[in-house]
């Protein structure tokens, strides 16, 4: 369930413009399995004494609201703009598990595995930014403030962990003509990543007893200072961008394994002391002609990370690389169709590192009712190939695991849109999140 107000004005001046938005959704799923498990002998006959009966029940319920305001106007020869935004969020999620108990005929809950995790998120973020141009000279500089609370709530142990904290992010854009169509660049931006709920909800998982995995209600955020020089350049059916970049983030995320009972290991999370990524990126667009284009971008780069956990602290780096290419082509009158392949090179981890990995996905769409609405049908991963293998290696053992995902996906959708819709992309919506890194 989802319903907002937007409200929008130019404050009767020109130049001059006013928006407020309120939205307000919240949505209630559950999802239970059940598991049956017949244990045979030697003779392949079952053991009735061994058989097992399971229910794993997962409830969850979300709120989330947002307030938004945002102005701009001319200042001198500057562009002014600033505005707020609140982000008010809950989340309750349980996990449920229960075992049968064949002499009472009755399901049993199992109160080691079973949980309940209540987690409320409030972001309260203003910014400042001020652009402008003198020449060839172009100039943007930014500040956001942002007040975070957040309460988490463990019933099972009558747990509650509060943690509020401020923080400021500011930002600097600097670009040089050197030419018609050629344009240096140089940029500073400080990016928080906030631990979702999955890191975040101390459930144990319960599908394989090997290879367990527990959250960690009390991640602190990771912040990122990022720094990027970058040389564009615009030919008449030709788009190149060059860049470097060094990124240095605090407080990272990172998976850490540990012996369980010496027979099973525990996946958690943690904040790492350090992340560090240098490389540089180079990004390729070629128009074939006004209906086809292809992008390619390649970035390389070399990562080291450092923290420490409880079996002391640890280092651990190594060079990876990237390869991302889309196609897009139109058919006219009829179709669109667009192909993008990705490729990945090893991911470093604190206790080993996640092999490559490269996937395709294909899709096309066609606009119909006057252009009122549009059905697309997309294939994801067309290979099956997003699949992944992770390595972990420690002073008390050593790991390989293969993941496999249902990830050939076939999306067949139809959009209708109301007259004076606005696609969201279409939107001007300045970065009040704090340009959230997307952390593995």
């Amino acid at each position: 369930m989802e319903g907002g107000l937007a409200f929008q004005t130019n404050l009767g001046r020109e130049g001059y413009e006013l928006s407020l938005m309120a939205t307000h959704s919240y949505s209630d799923q559950d999802r239970i399995e059940y598991f049956d498990q017949e244990f045979r002998d030697e003779s392949d006959l079952p053991v009735p004494s061994k058989r097992e009966l399971q229910t794993y029940e997962r409830p969850v319920e979300r709120d989330l609201t947002l307030l938004q305001a945002d102005f701009s106007m001319p200042l001198w020869d500057f562009n002014f703009e600033a505005g707020w935004k609140s982000t008010l969020s809950s989340e309750f999620r349980e996990q449920i598990f229960e075992d049968f108990d064949f002499d009472n005929e009755e399901f049993k809950r199992n109160d080691l595995l079973t949980n309940q995790f209540y987690f409320d998120e409030d972001v309260h973020a203003g910014y400042l930014i001020l652009s402008g141009n003198t020449g060839p000279w172009g100039y943007q500089a930014g500040l956001r403030a942002e007040y975070t609370t957040t309460e988490s709530f463990q019933p099972r142990i009558d747990s509650v962990h509060v943690n509020n904290y401020f923080d400021l992010f500011p930002s600097f854009f600097l670009t040089y003509e050197l030419a018609e169509n050629t344009i240096l660049q140089a940029s500073y931006s400080r990016r928080i990543s906030r631990p979702n709920m999955w890191r975040l909800m101390p459930f144990l998982n319960a599908q394989d007893l090997l290879n367990l995995r527990l959250g960690n209600p009390y991640l602190q955020p990771q912040y990122t200072d990022n720094y990027e020089l970058s040389f564009d350049k615009m030919w008449d059916d030709f788009f190149l961008t060059a860049s470097v970049f060094h990124r240095h983030a605090e407080n990272t995320f990172t998976r850490v394994y540990e012996l369980f009972q010496e027979r099973s290991s525990v996946v958690t999370w943690t904040n790492a002391d350090t992340r560090r990524n240098s490389g540089m990126e180079v990004v390729k667009q070629l128009f074939l002609d006004s209906n086809t284009d292809i992008s390619l971008t390649s970035s390389a780069f070399y990562s080291r990370i450092t923290g420490e956990d409880s079996e002391g602290s640890y280092s651990n780096s190594r060079f990876s690389w990237t390869l991302n290419l889309m196609g897009n082509t139109r058919v006219r009158d009829w179709f669109s169709f667009q192909l993008i392949a990705n490729y990945r090179g090893p991911i470093v981890l604190p206790q080993g590192s996640i092999d490559s990995r490269f996937s395709v996905n294909i899709g096309m769409r066609r606009e119909v009712l006057n252009r009122n609405a549009t059905v697309s049908l997309s294939l994801s991963d067309v290979f099956q190939t997003q699949n992944f293998t992770l390595n972990t290696q420690s002073a008390n053992f050593d790991q390989r695991r293969y993941f496999e995902r249902e990830s050939r996906v076939l999306n067949l959708s139809f959009t209708w849109r109301f007259r004076g819709y606005q696609d969201r992309s279409e939107r001007r919506e300045p970065d009040m999140n704090g340009g959230q890194d997307a952390v593995f």
